[in-house]
């Protein structure tokens, strides 16, 4: 632009049409509605859907929980047991009861 300037040429006979204000301003005449759920979209017959990205391992530390068995994924409710290595049941120490332990004992005063 300042070359052709300097010659004392018209800068505007080198602009395209697409630049000026009028331009500009027809572009934007029109109103665009928005639409406010995907079921009020047009359908277009011969159109393929787009389905989503397969799910990609990402990279990073395994997941460390361990897997469980069928038979363990089948059991309801709360089902721990609580054995020693002994394999003799724990007893709480405030009640004496098989089962619990000091922490869920139920027994705040318990009789000796």
């Amino acid at each position: 632009m300042r070359v052709i300037s300097s010659l004392n040429i018209d800068v505007e006979a080198f602009v395209s049409n697409s630049y000026t204000k009028a331009s500009f301003l027809s572009r934007y005449e029109y109103n665009i509605h928005p639409l406010n759920d995907t079921s009020e979209w047009p359908h277009v017959e011969g159109l393929h859907t787009i389905l989503p990205p397969l799910r990609r391992r990402l990279p990073g530390m395994p997941c460390v929980k361990r897997k469980r068995d069928r038979a363990e994924r089948e059991l309801n409710g709360h089902t721990k047991h609580i054995m020693s290595r002994a394999d003799i049941p724990l007893r709480c120490t405030i009640c004496h009861q098989t089962g619990r332990n000091k922490a869920t004992c139920n027994d705040p005063f318990p009789v000796c």
